[in-house]
């Protein structure tokens, strides 16, 4: 049966699920040009407290960039515990139960004088329905993903969250800090780009080769890395997968497990980028279950023109 790519990914993630600030003690993202999925939003806000130069954002979701948007009035509307209190949901602020003070419609009227107009547009199509509490909003799911952390582990793997020192820091930085979004699919992503970039970041995209590939998929799945490195300045990085919770020794055999696919096999993987380049980079898992196990960042480096 034929999947409707764009309807299935449609809802948001809330907040990252990837250990996004584990990868900053590896990678150096100061005055980096950057391409990146929109997704939760939170690689975006982590980029600019770091101090990246430039940053693309791409998504199939349209409706992604509203939800950043949401985010980066919240950092500049709200104090810190006032937005981990409007966007946390889940467990919070205890396990095993809701947030009743989500997305409070008195607090989203605190944000609309930070929100561009299509974003405003947006959210208040959403506040403004009168059957539409804010904790029926946020609690839609068809408009939000489950939250597979929580709200501990969001904050551990965001530095914006972590204190108050980063949070005021990225209020500062993101006030005239603008970023391009491209509404599109990555299968189409290299026929959208104009520009090179230090890092190119896919998220977890791979995971899903199997809906975006019809047949043909591990080499369709190459043939979309290899045509994203004319956009890559030498010695620049794509993230081509995130994988949860993996079986080490890295290059041992092949652990299958219930939802893993193609690019959960790195030595298949490597064997498709002829054993160079790849770089699989392990981080502490931010999922709450099992504790303790590690995640892979799978990282490939374009090679440099001789």
């Amino acid at each position: 049966m034929e999947v409707n790519i764009e309807k299935y990914f449609k809802r948001f993630y809330p907040f990252t699920n990837e250990n996004i600030k584990e990868m900053h003690n590896y990678l150096d993202f100061r005055d980096k040009d950057i391409l990146t999925v929109c997704g939760s939003g939170d690689l975006i806000l982590n980029m600019i407290l770091w101090g990246t130069k430039r940053i693309d954002a791409f998504d199939i979701n349209r409706d992604c960039i509203w939800y950043y948007e949401l985010k980066k009035a919240g950092i500049l509307g709200l104090e810190r515990k006032e937005f981990i209190e409007f966007f946390c949901f889940e467990d919070y602020p205890v396990p095993y139960q809701y947030n009743k003070k989500a997305f409070s419609k008195k607090v989203y009227n605190k944000l609309v004088p930070f929100l561009k107009t299509e974003a405003k547009e947006y959210w208040d199509f959403h506040f403004g329905n009168v059957f539409n509490s804010g904790l029926n909003i946020r609690s839609n799911a068809k408009l939000f993903m489950k939250e597979p952390v929580g709200y501990k582990e969001n904050i551990k793997c965001n530095d914006y969250l972590n204190n108050d020192e980063n949070y005021y820091l990225l209020r500062e930085k993101i006030r005239n800090f603008d970023i391009n979004f491209y509404h599109v699919n990555v299968t189409d992503l290299n026929r959208t780009l104009n520009i090179k970039y230090d890092y190119i970041f896919l998220s977890n995209i791979s995971s899903y080769m199997d809906l975006l590939f019809d047949k043909d998929t591990l080499i369709q799945f190459r043939d979309l890395i290899v045509g994203l490195l004319p956009y890559l300045n030498d010695k620049g990085i794509i993230q081509i997968g995130y994988l949860y919770n993996y079986k080490l020794p890295l290059y041992g055999p092949y652990y299958i497990e219930k939802d893993w696919t193609y690019i959960h096999d790195v030595m298949l993987i490597n064997s498709l980028f002829d054993n160079k380049h790849l770089w699989c980079l392990p981080v502490n898992s931010v999922l709450e279950y099992p504790k303790n196990d590690t995640d892979i960042v799978m990282l490939y480096k374009k090679r440099v023109k001789r």
